[in-house]
């Protein structure tokens, strides 16, 4: 096995052959006659020859690399879709509120860390059905109030259990919608920012590999950042594509050049591929939406 190796090693060294590139690059090949790496024509992937739509699967399963997010994005995003339906809610409850003629059932008194809390529970009637809800008042009216009295109470009468109250009071829950205004601006940009960092390559990955025109490019380079718990690799690529220039209407061949975040363990291969031609999956309709074929999360399947 050692002499194997030997001999092996021997022969890269004498005639420039790489195994390990000739393995990840099929177009690699050594020109005998200057002992240097020349290319064949790049041959595009036989199963991105099929007309879309392709079938493709992940390269890590269902989920693929957003499976470690999944557990964190998951009760963010759906705080995020039911924050505006609760706003919507809270407006309506402060401008379009009406008077509903209620009966009070019990009272109800809660200790809390600075100040005792008072309520009641009033039946209320509304589209010919009784429903009871929970009004929230002060030690006044908490002690003015006795059980089986008429009172008129404020609230929706599409919904007149979600907090009805004694007095409108607009002004004070316009200041209670104002806070949660700022509150959904804030936690949905965040939620939906992340998302969009999280999503937007596997997404266009997945949606390039099943409809996406396969065309050459060249990997030009590779970079590396040092993140705040790994490294981050990072590789350009160009390609050139026929396309409408808008401010002339005529056909010019537009040059491209793109980042692509790959994965860690991609690092090797791409380091490879350098300067080599690679395959690269365009949008038709819009040359300039791209990625790396070699790289992406997703394969077509014959």
């Amino acid at each position: 096995m050692l002499i194997m190796q030997v001999k092996s090693s021997s022969f890269s060294a004498r005639t420039g052959f790489n195994p390990l590139l000739s393995r990840l690059c099929p177009n690699y090949t050594v020109n005998p006659a200057y002992n240097s790496p020349m290319e064949k024509p790049h041959e595009i992937e036989p199963e991105l020859e099929r007309k879309p739509p392709r079938r493709v699967v992940n390269r890590d399963g269902k989920w693929g690399s957003v499976r470690p997010w999944l557990i964190f994005l998951v009760p963010h995003v759906w705080i995020a879709v039911v924050a505006p339906f609760a706003w919507f809610v809270i407006y309506l409850n402060a401008v379009a509120v009406q008077p509903i003629s209620a009966t009070v059932v019990s009272h109800h008194e809660h200790q809390s860390r600075k100040k005792p809390l008072y309520s009641i529970t009033c039946s209320i009637v509304s589209g010919g059905v009784t429903k009871q809800g929970d009004c929230h008042v002060n030690e006044t009216q908490y002690k003015s109030l006795q059980d089986g009295d008429r009172i008129t109470v404020y609230a929706l009468p599409w919904l007149p259990i979600f907090s009805p109250r004694l007095e409108k009071d607009t002004e004070k829950q316009l200041g209670i919608l104002a806070f949660v205004s700022v509150w959904c601006l804030v936690w949905c940009g965040c939620c939906f920012s992340l998302v969009y960092a999280v999503l937007v390559q596997p997404l266009r990955s997945r949606f390039l590999t099943r409809h996406g025109t396969p065309i050459t490019g060249t990997l030009i380079d590779l970079k590396t950042s040092r993140g705040r718990s790994n490294a981050i690799y990072t590789v350009t690529y160009s390609y050139q594509i026929k396309c409408l220039e808008k401010k002339t209407n005529r056909t010019i061949t537009g040059t491209f050049t793109h980042e692509f975040k790959i994965r860690n363990s991609d690092y090797q291969s791409a380091l490879l591929l350098k300067g080599q031609q690679v395959t690269v999956l365009i949008d038709e309709k819009n040359p300039e939406k791209s990625i790396l074929y070699a790289f992406s999360d997703y394969r077509a399947v014959n």
